[in-house]
């Protein structure tokens, strides 16, 4: 393969990521997967993973170490800088039972909380989307032991059977024609939660992968002769990727990248530009030394909006790749994020309304609360009386919590050639009414760690539940925030447009009491401690996962709903 220039990718982080013209390994991968007979694989790492609430591979090995008894074993190997793989086998060494096999051992680590009863995160969903469009000539391998894939395109196409497949089904796996049945290969072994048994080899010791590093290889290197390949998820510095990247090279490898890597104290003119500099410069190693090509992204809720991307485009219909094409993401973005500063008053990019527009987006959020996410809650309070009653939660301490709800929308720029920042801004809240626009402008950027629990939201593209306590006294005023990113498309402001959605900003339920762990509060409550007085526990502080979700779904919904309804009413107007 030979070396081209330095890769080219976006300069700053003011600049369009989604760009197929900032960005030509984007161009050159949305041109590949639009080729109708050009074969896909994709690759999916932890990162697909953990977007759907499970552990990483670091947090993994440290949930493992707790089948340990010892507290100072337990220590002394989270402190060991030894490998981890081969961590992995000194922890399975020392464990307790020794009849415990390699696939409960890691089942135990995967699901030790709720994780089991945890839907698809949004990776999980645009991937299925993706292979639903592309179904004849994709295949899927993975590195993760979980279940979310096959979930997410189960979800999406009940019609299709789907299936995971382990190592040693590779042959089969090739053999399996994608339009009869989806074959997920798990490269390291599947381990579903529950009863459903597990398919080996089980890959995490360095042991396993000494033994089964060669096969896995293998299929990887023909994946990469064959097709072209998608990563997701993954970091490709497992040698097990990285050999075969470099054996092959032929140029049609990608992957998403976003530019996380911790930087120094730096001031905020530099906060950002240090770690996508740093990027740049792995991106274009990775192109000279593996062939692969690097798409870097602004963040996590990014990746997601890419893969959503390439699904229209290799929709042959769509003629997405054409510079002409409306449906491009720029203006298919500016268009609708257009339409929801009309629908909220909002004026220069940013400006909330004030004065009457202003307390018509207050009260629009006010109503849209109590049909939504305040009878979710009001349900949970009437369902849970006992288990409240058991923390030392009285009715009297509940009563005293209030709600309310924030909207955040992205900055709009002045046409889609001039995108606003890469920020939100508040658009209303239901907490109060301002009379001046001034007084309630509020503009963060789209950043992990951020202040605002809806900025960090939209950075990482899924449902955040935050300890307001914990972030400083931006957020001290609220207990709790629940934030949920809001995706919206045109067909939401015309019956006759199209349905492909793009993220507009976050809405965050808040309150003034806080969510503190089931098991805190029940300690608590053992030793006589006034728990109420202690750490204010919210009505909140009993959900499952189950009710979790079905609360955010309520709260995207809710937002949406006084979206549409402003932009009916204003559209109606004439206005």
């Amino acid at each position: 393969m030979p070396v081209k220039e330095p890769v080219r990718t976006i300069e700053s982080l003011d600049h369009p990521a989604l760009s197929l013209t900032r960005q030509p390994s984007l161009r050159d991968l949305v041109e590949a997967v639009s080729t109708p007979d050009q074969k896909i694989t994709i690759i999916c790492g932890a990162g697909v993973s953990k977007d759907s609430g499970l552990p990483s591979w670091e947090e993994l090995l440290q949930r493992l170490v707790r089948v340990l008894d010892d507290k100072d074993m337990q220590e002394m190997v989270v402190i060991d800088r030894i490998d981890p793989p081969r961590k992995a086998d000194y922890i399975f060494a020392l464990r307790k039972d020794r009849n415990l096999a390699w696939d409960s051992f890691v089942r135990d680590g995967l699901y030790a909380g709720q994780e089991a009863n945890l839907a698809p995160g949004v990776l999980a969903d645009s991937l299925a989307s993706f292979v639903q469009v592309v179904q004849s000539r994709v295949r899927i391998m993975t590195t993760n032991y979980d279940n979310k894939l096959e979930d997410a395109l189960e979800k999406r196409m009940p019609e299709v059977v789907v299936e995971a497949r382990g190592l040693k089904q590779a042959r089969k796996w090739w053999g399996t024609d994608p339009m009869q049945k989806i074959e997920v290969l798990h490269l390291h072994g599947y381990v579903p939660p529950g009863g459903e048994p597990a398919i080996g080899p089980i890959v995490l010791g360095e042991s396993q992968y000494l033994e089964h590093g060669a096969a896995v290889r293998l299929e990887i290197q023909k994946a990469l002769r064959e097709s072209v390949v998608l990563f997701v998820g993954m970091s490709l510095t497992d040698p097990n990727l990285s050999g075969p990247l470099h054996a092959v090279r032929t140029g049609k490898a990608f992957t998403l990248m976003v530019p996380d890597a911790p930087e120094p104290d730096l001031s905020r003119a530099r906060r950002g530009a240090l770690a996508l500099a740093y990027c740049s410069a792995q991106a274009d190693s990775r192109y000279r030394h593996f062939g692969v090509q690097t798409v870097i992204l602004k963040s996590f809720g990014q990746v997601a909006q890419c893969i959503e991307e390439l699904s229209i485009a290799a929709d042959p219909t769509t003629q997405y790749s054409k510079d002409t094409s409306d449906l491009r993401y720029g203006r298919r973005f500016w268009r609708i994020l257009e339409k929801v500063h009309l629908a909220l008053g909002m004026t220069n990019g940013n400006v909330p309304a004030g004065g009457d527009k202003g307390r018509e987006v207050s009260e629009a959020l006010a109503e849209a609360m109590v049909g939504g996410p305040m009878a979710l809650i009001n349900d949970l309070r009437a369902n849970c009386r006992l288990e409240y009653s058991q923390m030392g939660m009285t009715k009297a301490h509940l009563d005293e919590e209030e709600f309310a709800l924030y909207l955040w929308v992205r900055d709009l720029g002045s046409d889609p050639r001039s995108p606003g920042s890469f920020q939100i801004s508040l658009a209303g809240t239901s907490a109060y009414i301002h009379r001046s626009s001034v007084t309630l402008q509020h503009s963060v950027p789209i950043a992990p760690n951020s202040p605002i629990a809806a900025a960090e939201a939209v950075y990482f593209g899924n449902a955040r539940l935050i300890d307001g306590a914990e972030r400083g006294k931006k957020t001290q005023m609220w207990g709790t925030l629940q934030s949920v990113p809001i995706h919206m498309a045109e067909i939401d402001f015309d019956a006759n447009a199209t349905s492909y959605p793009v993220c507009i900003g976050a809405a965050t339920l808040v309150s003034n009491y806080r969510v503190v762990a089931r098991e805190i509060i029940e300690n608590a409550h053992a030793t006589d401690i006034n728990v109420a007085k202690a750490y204010q526990p919210s009505a909140l502080s009993t959900m499952c996962a189950a009710d979790f979700a079905i609360l955010t779904g309520s709260v995207r919904e809710a937002a949406r709903k006084v979206i549409v309804g402003l932009y009916n009413s204003y559209a109606s107007l004439g206005k």
